[in-house]
């Protein structure tokens, strides 16, 4: 700063400083007019976490978030958790910090006017329409929201402009110590950075190698010096400051006084010698510092990517298509640049005007390219740049918005990731102005003027709209999370954990340790989150925290998955605002709340009552052997679960649900779990036993029908049906011969055909014994699919059939025992039917019906195991007269209604179970 001020003219400075005094105030009054003038609050949660990590620092816990846990990296910037802790250790605590940030933010909005007024200059040598530029994005809403957020972005601009100055200006000391301070800002700054230290080191080389190219043209300060009747001409700022001591003390020397004569511009006349590979060194810095950050962090947590960049990175994606993954980053790239150059985008109020600073930027650059070293000085020293500098600044505008697009977050918080490029669309921009004019020499002194007033007057007229934003978002900060951590701060128990989705306001002033379900600052939740709500739901089983401070169903689909369970069981407080749905950063949904949950269930998830209770001889003899958590990535990790799709579904990849399972009523059948959605195939491990028979029990979310392919070893064992059951759990079982079982590990896949939706398996476990004899029923009353599906029916005894009743007498209701029966060739999914008709008349409506899935509906015959089941049914007669009549069963597909053919049945598929009289 002290050399940016000593470069440049009191009153550029002193108008700077107006300007960035006015929007500090005009900032800060804002705020407080939220907040009743009690206390300052930043406008996004995210500074938050900045601020937890600096006071954390300020008490020599670095990289600790929640004190006595493990080191985290949520931080994205490695400096600014430093610059801020600084203040807090000056006194600036609490909610106090947040004045630190501003006044931090302050120094770098002055830093940046006067870097943009420097590199205007440098290109133009115009310093009064130089002085506009500053003064513009003073009034550019879009750039002064950013230095007043209390994020890391001012710092990052000021660093971009120090390094293109620096650039522009040859200058080799200011790269390397701007590009390192940079690329500790942000990650992302690294790009130009490096580009910088390129372009500078190659012009080195070249000056050193190349004998004739020592003279390419660089700007350099000129001023004249008058002794007498001589001017001499001296360039450089340091043999200015020489030749300035000698001036003032020659009238000693020679009785006169001399006069010095600035012409305000740089000099392009004669060529600037680059001579010796002076300071190169100070190139090294941008490399050091490059690997600064992910040396801290592979040391401190064991992972050179800090978590901040996997929660937002598109190649956290899940599933991880490359081709899905491509798409979103060249979608993100070219919005990103048409919204440049057109008024797209939420911020399309504030943009007004960066067009035409946009088309000047490349303007500039082309310029330079076409005019570099002609010695044409129209336009000052703007020709004088050599070409690289051209070409190492387009480089970096497309790899910097590149790596940007890479970034779920990419347009977040009204373009903050991007700010760094716009804001040096100001001085490059107006330089392309002064170019163009400079073809147009009958108006050429005033088409810049123009410029600079029209672009005055059209930001100037926009930047209410970011002012009013800041001031909306600020409020919605007050309103809800930090009422929020009021709350937990004065409610909640001292040692209580509050899993979190706004991580930074609920730990920063709710003062107790947080799990942060995006993952920012917990270790291992990103990939849990990445997962989706399935997955997230898992995590929160497993860490079971004492209260969720977070949205619920507003925020899109995914939280809203968690509210509808147990896991948001007593909303404690609620928060609820009208968020602006355009200028809305803050906010990620109109509620949040503070939830109690219910774990009681939590055990059952693991729990099969369904199928053993309908199959005793086969579960009673089976011992369990292995199981597989669907969703839940450590059992997942701990099986070698893999996934796939064939094509790209919408939605999450996972999904959470608390459903009572199909046909069962016992307590513990009730059950949340998180599961995948596949349309592709599922590959797991299972732990067996060698030679064993075995039964695979999955459980699925059934909300698409269709059917699935297991196979063991890559040998197809049987093909299971997936019938229409959506909002119930659904348990399906496979028999697995032991000859197949020839390791203590099994590989297991299953192929689903689902043509209208997805696949979804929640729970896979694993049963090994001798599966017990598989005996055909001596008796059956009738048969199905050509003898595979064999029926028992009997009367409420359990052991009559009721054909062979001579009078079967009922009252209220009627009680059968049906007996279902494979030796494991029954397939398809087929609904049984019991119909009561008058026993002289088969033609008419049915009086009573009964239809279910055999097995309680758990059973839809293509899922039967090897051997028998039974159902126990009572039919409701209370509105039938007495009389007699008859029964009559029968199989048919839900979707078709085609009937199966029973033994013995008539034309209509129905067979005669008995007759009985209602007494």
């Amino acid at each position: 700063m002290k050399a940016i001020l000593r470069r440049t003219p009191a009153l550029i400075v002193l108008v700077c400083a107006f300007c960035t005094l006015w929007v500090t105030l005009r900032y800060v009054q804002a705020n407080l007019s939220v907040t009743g003038g009690e206390y300052v609050l930043m406008p996004l949660d995210d500074a938050y976490i900045h601020f937890q990590y600096a006071r954390q620092i300020a008490a020599g816990e670095f990289y600790v978030y929640n004190p006595g846990q493990p080191p985290t990296s949520g931080a994205t910037s490695f400096l600014y958790p430093y610059v801020l802790a600084v203040g807090y250790l000056l006194g600036f605590q609490g909610l106090n910090l947040g004045v630190w940030a501003l006044i931090v933010g302050g120094v770098a909005l002055l830093g940046s006017l006067l870097l943009a007024y420097q590199i205007t200059v440098r290109l133009t040598g115009k310093r009064w329409v130089s002085l506009g530029v500053p003064v513009l994005m003073a009034l550019h809403g879009l750039t002064t929201w950013h230095f007043m957020s209390g994020m890391e972005t001012g710092l990052a601009i000021l660093f971009t402009l120090a390094v293109v100055n620096a650039l522009v200006g040859s200058d080799v000391r200011g790269v390397g110590v701007f590009g390192a301070m940079l690329t500790i800002t942000r990650p992302e700054g690294a790009i130009l950075a490096v580009i910088a230290v390129g372009v500078m080191g190659i012009g080195k080389i070249i000056s050193l190698r190349t004998p004739h190219l020592r003279d390419e043209p660089h700007p350099q300060p000129l001023t004249e010096f008058r002794e007498g009747s001589q001017t001499r001409r001296v360039r450089g700022p340091s043999r200015i400051r020489e030749a300035e001591k000698k001036a003032r003390h020659s009238d000693a020397l020679q009785g006169d006084t001399p006069t010095i004569m600035e012409n305000g511009g740089c000099d392009v006349s004669r060529p600037y010698s680059a001579g010796k590979f002076v300071g190169v060194w100070w190139l090294v810095l941008p490399v050091i510092a490059l690997g600064v950050q992910p040396l801290v962090n592979v040391i401190v947590t064991g992972s050179a990517v800090a978590t901040g960049n996997a929660a937002k990175s598109l190649f956290g994606m899940i599933p991880p298509d490359m081709g899905v993954i491509a798409g979103r980053i060249g979608e993100n790239f070219i919005r990103m640049w048409r919204e440049f150059v057109t008024f797209g985008g939420v911020e399309s109020h504030a943009m007004f005007g960066l067009q035409l600073l946009v088309m000047g930027s490349a303007a500039t650059l082309v310029m330079i390219l076409m005019k570099a070293g002609s010695g044409d000085t129209r336009t000052g020293s703007i020709y004088a740049a050599p070409k690289r500098i051209a070409v190492g600044l387009m480089m970096w505008a497309v790899g910097f918005t590149l790596a940007i697009a890479t970034l779920d977050t990419a347009f977040w918080h009204f373009k903050r990731y991007q700010m760094p490029l716009i804001a040096l669309f100001f001085p490059l921009g107006t330089a392309g102005v002064v170019w163009v004019s400079s073809y147009v020499r009958a108006v050429e002194r005033y088409i810049p003027l123009v410029f600079m007033v029209g672009m005055l007057v059209i930001i100037g007229a926009a930047s209410g709209t970011m002012f009013a934003a800041y001031t909306l978002n600020v409020g919605y900060v007050n309103a809800q999370p930090y009422q929020m951590a009021v709350w937990l701060r004065e409610n909640a128990p001292d040692d209580a954990v509050i899993a979190v989705h706004d991580v930074g306001m609920m730990r920063y002033l709710g003062g107790h340790t947080t799990l942060d379900m995006v993952g920012l600052t917990t270790p291992g939740a990103a990939e849990y989150w990445r997962n989706g709500p399935g997955s997230i739901g898992e995590f929160l089983l497993r860490e079971q925290p004492d209260l969720i401070a977070a949205y619920g169903e507003g925020h899109g689909l995914g939280l809203g998955y968690l509210q509808n369970t147990d896991l948001y069981a007593q909303a404690l407080a609620q928060y609820t605002v009208e968020p602006d749905p355009v200028f809305n950063v803050a906010l990620a949904a109109a509620t949040q709340g503070i939830y109690q949950p219910n774990y009681e269930i939590v055990p059952h998830q693991r729990d099969l009552d369904a199928l053993p209770s309908l199959y005793p001889d086969v579960f009673s003899s089976m011992n369990w052997v292995s199981s597989l958590n669907v969703a839940d990535l450590e059992s997942e990790r701990d099986k070698r679960y893999r996934w796939s799709n064939q094509s790209q579904i919408g939605g999450f990849p996972t999904e959470f649900f608390m459903f009572q399972t199909v046909g069962c009523e016992f307590f513990t059948c009730r059950v949340m779990d998180g599961g995948r959605r596949i349309n592709g195939e599922e590959r797991f491990m299972m732990r067996a036993r060698v030679g064993e028979d075995s039964v695979l029990v999955s459980r699925i979310h059934a909300v698409n029908r269709g059917t699935f392919d297991v196979y063991v070893n890559d040998q197809l064992v049987g093909t299971r049906v997936i019938p229409l059951l959506p909002g119930e759990w659904f348990e399906v079982a496979t028999f697995i011969p032991g000859e197949l079982i020839t390791t203590d590990e099994i590989d297991v896949r299953i192929v689903p055909y689902v043509p209208a939706g997805v696949y979804m398996p929640f729970q896979h476990w694993l049963f090994a014994s001798f599966y017990p004899a598989v005996r055909t029923p001596p008796d059956t009353t009738t048969s199905f699919q050509d003898g595979n599906i064999l029926v028992s029916i009997r009367d409420a005894s359990g052991i009559t059939d009721p054909r062979l009743l001579q009078t079967w007498v009922a009252y209220q209701q009627l009680n059968l025992s049906i007996q279902w029966f494979t030796a494991g060739d029954a397939v398809g999914d087929y609904v049984y039917f019991l119909h009561v008709y008058p026993a002289d008349d088969l033609n008419v409506e049915p009086l009573v019906q009964f239809d279910a899935r055999p097995g309680g509906g758990m059973l839809p015959p293509g899922n039967w195991l090897p051997g028998s089941f039974r159902d126990t049914i009572s039919l409701n007669l209370s509105g039938l007269a007495p009389g007699r009549y008859i029964l009559m069963l029968g199989l048919y597909d839900p979707v078709t209604f085609e009937r199966l053919r029973p033994a013995n049945g008539d034309a209509d598929g129905r067979f005669l179970v008995g007759q009985f009289e209602i007494r």
